[in-house]
């Protein structure tokens, strides 16, 4: 296993160099950045099913190289901006406004009274024209708004490169954390998943709160497993106010706990989400601001909508599409939660990768929470859709430079298909084994 051990780590390292490189130098080209995307998730996929086939899959000498080439391709992918998305001037205008003592969700950024904020940052980007959806008010949960207002506040008026430095050491202190508090057995999964270009590029390079999310939902699991339920149930419900997608972990809080036990986790969740919220809450404050309009109106690399579209019916509307997608999506949950109950954890991330099969709507960094749970849920569908994942950037960098968004339905069908097939496998079969204990004694018993 020594080509598994070295010459592929080096391989991704070399890959994510090559990425950095095509980012600062006259090699930056989309052509030459979707090479080294499909490079880089082709290395991981490699390292990924080496690491499952491997049997020592806890030795020190290992641990230290996999935690070693994960420093260096973050350090390689630290000056990398604004690649496949630049919600990060949201996210920094956000923090401008809460920092400033007032609503983000008050009304949209071109609008009063929050247009009264605009302003023009040291490097030249001006705040709030030059960000995404300016007309449109912030959908980001008061856990967000907290955490960016809190490194606005620190460092005064920030350029982009510092607020992104700065919210990209928030995310390696929780996961460092993590990998802290893990056992010797999960922390190298971590390492590895985090090694994805999904986690790297999507998540940290771009700036996304789904890594910030993860990585505390990641560390609340953490908790739960070494038995310290309270702190589990704290670091949880801190997750869901940075994203609402970890409110699935909540069931795991339950399962198994005395009467007493889960009276006090309810406490524990409302009290946080409380103490997050209320600050936010005034009479005219709407704190899911425009979430509503991208539910109900956005689609973006989504197959199953798109299929839904071709038919050409004239009683498959588009809100009837939705409708569709959502029962398909709870039939799912509903078989997944009677087939893998005793799971919590496992059934969570089976769920949320069923909804978002069936969502209009599919990001690459929505998959960052499977792929950071992934010792504790290591489902199929997760590798396979954080390597089909490549495609979306792929024709992200290819057609969205010109500012037209194409969704070719082959481009669709690569990236689906094999996920589609992986979900089905994993309700079907469960999670994978990944303990060296399971796998000798399904051996033995052959």
């Amino acid at each position: 296993m020594r080509l598994f051990d070295s010459t592929v780590l080096i391989f991704i390292v070399a890959c994510v160099a090559a990425t950095y490189a095509s980012g600062v130098l006259w090699l930056n080209s989309p052509i030459f950045n979707v090479q080294m995307l499909c490079v880089a998730t082709g290395a991981w996929l490699i390292l990924m099913l080496g690491r499952l086939r491997s049997i020592n899959t806890h030795s020190q000498g290992i641990q230290r190289r996999i935690l070693v080439a994960l420093g260096v391709c973050v350090v390689l992918v630290a000056p990398l901006h604004d690649m496949f998305s630049d919600d990060a001037r949201r996210y920094l205008w956000d923090g401008i406004v809460v920092a400033s003592g007032d609503n983000p969700y008050a009304s949209a950024p071109l609008q009063q009274p929050l247009v009264a904020h605009r302003i023009v940052l040291p490097d030249g980007v001006m705040l709030p024209d030059d960000m995404p959806y300016a007309s449109m008010r912030t959908i980001y949960p008061p856990g967000t708004q907290v955490v960016v207002g809190a490194i606005v506040t620190v460092l005064g008026t920030p350029t982009m490169q510092s607020f992104e430095i700065a919210w990209w050491l928030l995310v390696a202190v929780v996961l460092c954390a993590a990998l802290y508090n893990a056992d010797t057995r999960e922390r190298p999964w971590i390492t590895l998943v985090a090694l994805s270009p999904v986690f790297l590029i999507h998540g940290l390079a771009d700036v996304h709160s789904d890594a910030l999310m993860a990585a505390v939902a990641l560390l609340g699991v953490i908790a739960l497993r070494r038995d310290r339920l309270y702190l589990g149930a704290v670091l949880i419900a801190i997750a869901i106010t940075i994203k609402y997608v970890p409110v699935l972990l909540v069931p795991a809080l339950f399962i198994g706990r005395s009467r007493r036990e889960q009276i006090t986790v309810v406490g524990i969740v409302v009290c946080i989400i409380a103490a997050l919220y209320l600050p936010f809450i005034t009479t005219f404050t709407n704190l899911l601001g425009s979430l509503p309009v991208f539910a109900e109106h956005w689609q973006a690399n989504s197959l199953f909508y798109s299929m839904c579209t071709w038919f050409d019916v004239a009683w498959l509307t588009p809100e009837r599409i939705r409708m569709v997608s959502a029962l398909v999506a709870i039939a799912l949950a509903v078989l997944i939660g009677v087939r893998h109950r005793a799971q919590p954890i496992v059934a969570a991330m089976m769920i949320y990768m069923a909804v978002l099969a069936c969502s209009p709507v599919v990001h690459a960094w929505y998959i960052i929470l499977p792929l950071l749970l992934f010792p504790f849920a290591p489902l199929r569908s997760t590798i396979v859709w954080a390597t089909t994942m490549c495609v979306y950037g792929v024709f992200y960098l290819t057609y969205k430079g010109d500012g037209v968004w194409f969704e070719h339905p082959i481009a669709l069908a690569i990236e689906f298909i094999p996920v589609w097939i992986a979900i089905g496998r994993d309700i079907q079969r469960g999670p994978l084994l990944l303990r060296d204990e399971q796998r000798t004694r399904d051996l033995s018993l052959t």
